[in-house]
């Protein structure tokens, strides 16, 4: 599997939890949404009219911890950034607000 897919049981159980909340399994669609820096990877689940931004970062990324700073950063500053819902520092995994 490429690191441009991503599989619902390749999601970390913080994560799973999370989007088990919103009526998120097995059946939702995951599509990708784009590529960044420091090869971090973003993909769109959807779940009839509700999605989510996951960002999936690999496990050796320095900046993983600063990107996240820097979102609340911006945030705070009343820039327009996605929410944060939920971070795995662990698995280097986090939901966001889907604004596309």
């Amino acid at each position: 599997m490429s690191e441009l897919e991503l599989k619902f049981n390749q999601l970390s159980p913080v994560l799973v939890k999370f989007l088990a909340r919103y009526g998120f399994g097995e059946t939702c669609a995951i599509t990708l949404a784009g590529t960044a820096g420091s090869r971090r990877v973003y993909f769109r689940l959807s779940e009839g009219l509700r999605t989510f931004i996951v960002l999936v970062s690999p496990s050796d990324d320095a900046d993983f911890g600063r990107f996240l700073r820097i979102t609340q950063f911006y945030r705070l500053m009343n820039f327009p950034v996605p929410m944060v819902y939920c971070i795995d520092d662990a698995a280097h995994q986090v939901i966001l607000e889907d604004l596309g």
